[in-house]
């Protein structure tokens, strides 16, 4: 009876955060049917490391839903502080990215609802529950990141140096961490992609490497962690 209680509280809190119209009882697993079809409808593209003059689309909109979405999923299973503030901090990067969506985008309204309405709220719920928790991510004694740091795990086709810059978001502060190469600045996490344009940072895929498995791409998450870690 209790897992169905807290299930039941959950697809609630989402219906009213996220105003999804569709709901999947299995799992739990619930979202809007209009955010679903931007997922189903848009592709990204992934360029050649050759042409770093033409950077591929980019769509701030999708991936802020593609982020909520996860958050929402995590919402369903997540337990210990430390899960509660993973959460939070994709609601962060999914609200940046919102904001970064362009007047003339055909969703600009839905974002900015979105960016300063619902998403908020999920926001601030995901840190009651994560409490005083503080993310123990591992750093750089010498505050400087490259392939020499990652080995065989470094993601990227070329050699370079990963950054991270701290910057105020309205009350709370989000990183951005991008990667320094061939005389380019790539951005990596998501806030820094939403930052790209008006840094003239250039997109990361340019410069990421295919999984040697050809199963995708080259794994990035302990990249971005070790990155965001820089900041603090």
């Amino acid at each position: 009876m209790a897992k169905i209680t807290r299930c039941t509280y959950q697809r609630q809190w989402i219906v009213s955060a996220i105003a999804v119209t569709t709901i999947t009882l299995s799992g739990c697993s619930i979202w809007s049917s209009e955010e679903r079809a931007v997922l189903n409808s848009i592709e990204h593209s992934s360029a050649s490391p050759e042409s770093l003059t033409e950077q591929p689309v980019f769509d701030p909109f999708y991936d802020a839903v593609s982020t909520a979405m996860s958050a929402a999923e995590q919402t369903q299973v997540a337990q210990t502080p430390a899960e509660w503030s993973a959460i939070a901090e994709q609601w962060k990067a999914a609200i940046e990215m919102m904001k970064a969506v362009p007047t003339e985008h055909p969703k600009y309204d839905l974002a900015q609802q979105r960016a300063f309405e619902l998403y908020p709220t999920n926001l601030d719920y995901a840190e009651s529950q994560a409490g005083d928790y503080e993310s123990s991510s591992p750093s750089a004694a010498d505050n400087n990141l490259t392939e020499a740091d990652f080995g065989q795990g470094w993601p990227f086709l070329v050699d370079g140096e990963i950054a991270c810059e701290a910057v105020e978001a309205g009350d709370y502060r989000v990183r951005l961490v991008t990667f320094h190469s061939i005389g380019e600045v790539f951005a990596v996490n998501s806030p820094a992609q939403a930052r790209a344009n008006e840094r003239g940072w250039l997109d990361v895929r340019h410069v990421w490497r295919d999984s040697p498995l050809g199963d995708g791409k080259a794994p990035m998450t302990w990249v971005v962690m070790r990155g965001e870690a820089l900041c603090q």
